[in-house]
């Protein structure tokens, strides 16, 4: 993929989603007020190896959020900018998908009635003109979320595909956004299904990570 292409991806993903982790969504019972919330603190780590000769590192992002942690797999052949710990970008070798990171605030609603289509109308307004082409549940880290997939044609007229999916926690709730070209958009959202399966928090007392298997 050329840098100009590369660039107006990104272009499409990040704007919007550097939100401050101060403000990140909490448990309704949290009356703390938002400036007290304790920052978002980012660390990347070259972890166990893989392969009788040790050829391949495992990579994992680990977040955490005053006394919430959580840890990510970086998916093998991806690299990931973590350098803004507001949001973070994984994108593959040859810049055909981005999947970007990032506890979204504000979050619809909890008692409004139309909570599914608040979601609905929230993962549209990421990407103005686009339509939803399917709607399913997506889980990571114990929990259920909504993820929705959607099209749209850009202003240089190539077509665009992504995939939003929100997870609540503890700590808020965390938006996965896929975006790809149509082609490349089934590879991107295997990546982001393995990506969605690594996460692990400590919500069940102490965060624990099972190194992976050499025949990973």
């Amino acid at each position: 993929m050329s840098f100009h292409r590369a660039s107006h991806l990104l272009a499409i993903i990040l704007p919007g989603l550097c939100l401050s982790a101060t403000h990140a969504f909490a448990d309704p019972a949290d009356t703390e007020d938002v400036t007290n919330k304790p920052p978002l603190q980012v660390a990347l780590r070259n972890e166990e190896f893989l392969g009788t000769s040790n050829d391949r590192q495992v990579r994992r992002v680990y977040l955490t959020l005053g006394t919430n942690q959580f840890a990510l797999t970086v998916p093998e052949g991806y690299r990931v900018d973590a350098s803004d710990p507001q949001k973070m970008v994984f994108s593959d070798a040859h810049d055909t998908c981005f999947i970007s990171f990032h506890f979204m605030d504000p979050s619809p609603d909890a008692s409004d009635q139309s909570g599914t289509d608040s979601w609905r109308n929230l993962a549209l307004s990421r990407y103005p003109g686009a339509i939803v082409t399917d709607q399913t549940s997506e889980f990571a880290g114990s929990h259920a979320g909504q993820a929705y997939e959607l099209r749209w044609v850009n202003s240089g007229g190539a077509e665009q595909a992504a995939r939003i999916v929100f997870i609540p926690s503890r700590a808020g709730v965390m938006e996965f956004n896929l975006i790809s070209s149509p082609k490349y958009f089934d590879a991107g959202r295997y990546v982001l299904r393995v990506l969605l399966a690594s996460l692990r928090t400590n919500e069940g007392g102490r965060l624990e990570i099972t190194p992976l298997s050499d025949k990973s």
